[in-house]
């Protein structure tokens, strides 16, 4: 692959994460704020904030890899196209890769009787 088409995926692949880490930062604190409400409980909150705490640090990793290729102008074919690939695969499969972090949710809601 060229360079070229190397240095653009990596770009992409740097916007994605940070602006998805960026949101997920976002969400985390802004959540005690839109959920003021004494009506919902605060354990919901918490249950809302799991896939939050395991999915930032994944792609502030992500951002971080993607801003040293940058800085540092080696692009490997196989970590570029890695980070794009894990990208895509979130994008795709947003709501099972968040059905399957609830399903370990420690917040979540008790099935046994």
């Amino acid at each position: 692959m060229k360079q070229s088409t190397l240095r653009v995926i990596n770009a992409l692949s740097f916007a994605i994460s940070s602006i998805q880490f960026t949101f997920l930062a976002v969400s985390y604190f802004t959540l005690d704020i839109d959920a003021s409400s004494p009506l919902i409980p605060r354990h919901l909150i918490d249950y809302l904030r799991f896939s939050i705490f395991i999915l930032a640090p994944i792609f502030l990793v992500l951002a971080i890899l993607s801003y040293l290729n940058i800085k540092l102008g080696k692009y490997k074919v196989y970590e570029v196209i890695a980070i794009f690939s894990i990208l895509m695969l979130h994008y795709l499969f947003y709501g099972e890769i968040h059905e399957f972090i609830n399903t370990f949710n420690p917040y979540g809601i008790s099935h046994t009787p």
